[in-house]
């Protein structure tokens, strides 16, 4: 997830991306970002410190 500046007060703050994804486990993943952008659309960035060039991000790594 990495912060990004919205256009409009009613878009997310944030972006988020995966690496590929067999078929089943993509339409799981879109699935659950749609509902993390109706329900958090507005990440508090204050106190994330890791950076991505100007931007703040959260990483979740998961390994196989």
């Amino acid at each position: 997830m990495r912060e990004r500046r919205p256009e409009a007060d009613a878009e997310p703050n944030w972006v988020i991306a995966t690496g590929n994804l067999p078929d089943d486990a993509k339409e799981r993943y879109e699935k659950a970002v749609t509902r993390l952008r109706e329900g958090h659309p507005h990440v508090n960035w204050d106190h994330v410190k890791d950076r991505e060039g100007v931007w703040r991000i959260i990483r979740a790594l998961k390994t196989a």
